[in-house]
């Protein structure tokens, strides 16, 4: 297996304490992953990211960080709950999660340096994506009727200016996580969103809401599904549109210099695709019933992004 001699450096540079050391660490870290990870076969590099970096003393230094703490331990069971992703978007957002303000002070320290990896910045970036459509819609069609599938804390609803003026038709978060829902009731059903609970085995069963939407989007589903699941979930949610209604799906790129770390030190395994890619999950659709089609990429370049038009 690959030498790890260079954690020990990293470790050695975090503790120091000092913002240039701490950030000099994370880098020869992520990219030494990178390499390793692209040298080792699936299994080997699973294996080594399972035991032989995550046995290392470095994890207790990082997980000082209560961003890479939650990732790795998962304590709802799965990653990239909607408080995770809440790190993310709190620098942004004015606010500090109670679980910074108890981190120690090597760990905040640490905590600066994860937000701006490229995974904090894509999900930021990802957002603005999401608000800017959706505000472009609402000028043109008032009543928009929206569907947000695996929707976290919706943290996007606070930046809708439609959303706060009520001037919506309706606006509808779906999610199989309970947690995640009952923050979005509390800061975001005044002003009208409504909540589902549904898992993804209840979308594909048909069992989601019986209307159709002008706009449905689905933020961070997709990094986690395989081609065959990814395309029949697109093809039920472009059936939910109305005539020239939007969907918009969004996936994280493979070449992601911190995916090792992410993989190894977060316990966060996506399924990350290409813009052809994340263009095949549409495949399945009847190409009669499309009117237009975009893969763009944001302003990060690191997460792709498909807007399927309706005739």
């Amino acid at each position: 297996m690959p030498d790890t001699s260079f954690l020990e450096l990293a470790e050695e540079k975090i503790v120091s304490g000092r913002q240039d050391q701490i950030r000099s660490g994370f880098d020869l870290i992520i990219n030494e992953l990178a390499q390793i990870r692209q040298q080792l076969p699936a299994r080997e590099w699973k294996r080594f990211a399972e035991e032989d970096c995550r046995n290392h003393s470095i994890i207790q230094v990082l997980q000082q960080d209560p961003l890479i703490w939650r990732s790795l331990h998962q304590p709802r069971g799965y990653a990239g709950d909607g408080e995770l992703i809440d790190f993310m978007f709190a620098v942004e957002d004015g606010f500090t999660p109670p679980a910074l303000q108890q981190a120690t002070p090597l760990g905040q320290k640490i905590h600066l340096n994860s937000l701006q990896e490229e995974g904090p910045r894509a999900v930021r970036s990802r957002r603005r994506v999401i608000v800017e459509k959706i505000n472009q819609l609402a000028q043109h069609k008032p009543d928009l009727q929206i569907l947000a599938l695996a929707c976290g804390h919706l943290r996007e609803a606070k930046y809708i200016t439609a959303l706060q003026t009520k001037s919506l038709g309706r606006f509808i978060a779906v999610d199989h996580d309970k947690n995640n829902l009952a923050v979005v009731d509390k800061e975001f059903g005044p002003s009208g969103v409504e909540t589902v609970v549904a898992s993804l085995r209840d979308i594909i069963r048909g069992h989601l809401i019986h209307t159709n939407f002008d706009f449905i989007y689905s933020a961070g589903l997709f990094d986690y599904l395989s081609l065959p699941t990814a395309q029949r979930v697109t093809e039920i949610l472009f059936n939910k549109l109305n005539p020239g209604g939007h969907l918009l799906v969004a996936n994280y790129v493979p070449n992601i210099r911190s995916v090792g770390f992410l993989e190894a030190f977060m316990n966060w395994w996506l399924v990350y695709r290409s813009r052809p890619e994340l263009l095949a999950v549409s495949d399945t659709l009847p190409s009669r019933q499309i009117r237009n089609y975009n893969v763009s990429m944001d302003e990060c370049q690191y997460i792709a992004i498909l807007d399927i038009e309706r005739k």
